[in-house]
């Protein structure tokens, strides 16, 4: 049996664009793992198992079952394999779970298999299993355009730790659609996507010279599904508001939610920080950002 790590990730910011016609809508973000994974241990088969802490209602939908089906029709093979996928990221929260689990799936079996497929080879399969899942091949914060497919890894070296809160209140992809507040005059030239990318591209030069903290961002943390999604929920919207104080603002609503983030220099903070979610039933995570 070996082990293999499958981290979530988060959006530091998030900002929705225009329908496409093929109904998905273009989106800009940035895209940043977390030390929360789930752990995923390969073994041998008779068939392709996927078994879990957590109910699977049909296997054939499991999304690293999809991935070891898709490296065989890649390959011309016929493997087999045990996938057992200890979850410890919450399941539709806006964490890339899913993705990472589909990604880290094929990073396994690739060694495993001994199939020696290249990084572009991988990412090709990888492209046909979600949007998402690409991102999870890289081992770098990326900036995320098109629908989700785009991928620009870049080397940003933040030193930051996390409070990551998920209130147990799923909203799933269409949901958070339908809520996205858009004014009647809305346009994307009104997104300064140049502007946002020159940003990062400014923190991941300084970072190269220094760790960058979060004071040093210069980022917004912001995310365009938050607003609709917290009218629609005040619980939510108290959620934020709390992160916001706790932070100084360097707090944001991460994917389609519900969960949220906020952003601290030092672990100490990120625990201090912690203890005002001690009498609630939310699931709560302490953590740091993987460079």
């Amino acid at each position: 049996m070996q082990k293999f790590i499958s981290n979530a990730k988060i959006n530091l910011f998030l900002k929705v664009l225009n329908k496409r016609k093929d109904n998905f809508h273009n989106i800009f973000s940035l895209f940043h793992k977390l030390d929360l994974c789930d752990y995923i241990y390969i073994s041998e088969n008779d068939t392709i198992e996927v078994k879990s802490n957590v109910e699977i209602c049909d296997v054939s939908d499991n999304i690293a079952y999809k991935a070891a089906l898709a490296l065989n029709e890649y390959t011309g093979r016929n493997n087999t394999v045990l996938i057992e996928i200890d979850k410890q990221i919450p399941i539709g929260a806006g964490l890339g779970g899913g993705s990472s689990n589909a990604a880290t799936t094929l990073i396994a079996l690739n060694q495993v298999w001994n199939l020696n497929l290249t990084q572009t080879e991988l990412l090709e399969i990888a492209a046909n299993l979600g949007s998402d899942v690409p991102f999870f091949i890289y081992d770098k914060p990326a900036l995320i355009s098109g629908r989700g497919d785009i991928i620009e890894p870049i080397d940003l070296k933040i030193e930051a730790y996390y409070l990551l809160i998920y209130p147990n209140i799923p909203i799933n992809t269409a949901q958070a659609y339908a809520m996205l507040k858009r004014d009647k005059n809305y346009k994307d030239s009104q997104v300064n996507i140049d502007s946002l990318k020159e940003k990062c591209l400014q923190c991941e030069s300084y970072s190269n010279e220094n760790i960058l903290l979060v004071d040093k961002l210069n980022l917004q943390l912001e995310n365009d599904f938050e607003e609709g999604i917290c009218q629609s929920n005040n619980e939510l919207y108290k959620l934020k508001e709390i992160l916001n104080m706790l932070s100084n603002g360097y707090a944001a609503m991460t994917g389609s939610g519900s969960s949220f983030f906020a952003l601290f220099d030092t672990l100490q903070q990120a625990n201090q920080a912690k203890t005002h979610f001690q009498n609630t039933d939310y699931k709560v995570f302490v953590g740091k950002l993987t460079n």
